[in-house]
């Protein structure tokens, strides 16, 4: 889809030097509908898996107090390193 738009309005021009303003837009518009996309997912999840946000933080207070203190802590050596696993190389 990102390469549908790149095409369709960012192949218009042909001058090399020149602002691209219709392929932002489309940059922009596809971001835009992503986050609608993930938000509404979120939303999904919040009301089939809990029953909205009260249920959550019920959740969060019993049960889920109870997992993220069985969860083992990470040594920060760890999660630098996964950290710097995770930044975006350079092009």
């Amino acid at each position: 889809m990102i390469a549908a738009f790149a095409v369709i309005f960012g192949a218009r021009h042909s001058q090399s030097h020149g602002r691209h303003d219709t392929l932002l837009s489309a940059i922009a518009f596809e971001s835009i509908v992503k986050l609608l996309a993930m938000l509404g997912l979120g939303a999904v999840a919040m009301w089939m898996v809990f029953d909205g946000p009260g249920d959550l933080q019920r959740w969060l207070e019993g049960p889920g107090a109870i997992l993220q203190q069985q969860t083992p802590k990470l040594d920060p050596a760890q999660w630098r390193t996964l950290l710097l696993l995770f930044l975006p190389q350079p092009s």
